[in-house]
């Protein structure tokens, strides 16, 4: 069973979300960055917000507007193409949400990517209907109505090594 108390579930109305979709995400409202639910991935670790790619090179103009409540499950690049950390990184982030006590009716889901047989196959065992697939690749830079971001679902602490040896067993149960 999941220790809900280890995760963070970031709601917010009216935010921009960009991703680089390899190290870094950004959740921007009122034109801020949001420091927790946005990430920065450097060395396995979750810098510091200041190193953020949008900070350096800002966001495109073009961005798609989504009607709706959006779950991101973005987490770096490795979820692009990495069988473990789709399991282990990417779908477990739909089981924090759905045993957080946000009751929320979830429109779109952001996936890092579903090129894949076994992205759309686990998609499709999870009964997520293909309209409400967004894949990063093509929304690299969304404004949605409203945005959820869970916390990493086993990276929660700054130390890899831990993090590595310490995946949560709920993560092999849900799956």
């Amino acid at each position: 069973e999941i220790d809900s108390s280890k995760y963070k579930i970031y709601h917010t109305k009216k935010t921009r979300l960009y991703t680089d979709t390899i190290n870094d995400a950004a959740a921007i409202y009122n034109n801020k960055i949001l420091d927790s639910p946005s990430f920065q991935l450097r060395n396995k670790l979750n810098s510091k917000i200041g190193n953020n790619i949008v900070l350096k090179i800002g966001t495109p103009k073009l961005k798609k507007k989504v009607s709706g409540t959006v779950l991101s499950l973005l987490t770096g690049g490795a979820g692009n193409d990495s069988y473990f950390h789709w399991l282990y990184d990417v779908l477990p982030k739909i089981y924090i949400y759905e045993s957080s006590t946000i009751n929320k009716k979830i429109d779109y889901y952001l996936f890092p990517d579903t090129k894949f047989k076994y992205q759309k196959e686990t998609i499709e065992a999870l009964e997520i209907n293909k309209n409400k697939i967004l894949s990063s690749k093509k929304f690299r830079h969304i404004e949605s109505d409203e945005l959820i971001i869970t916390s990493h679902p086993w990276v929660l602490t700054r130390d890899p090594k831990y993090n590595d040896a310490n995946v949560p067993i709920w993560i092999t149960k849900w799956l």
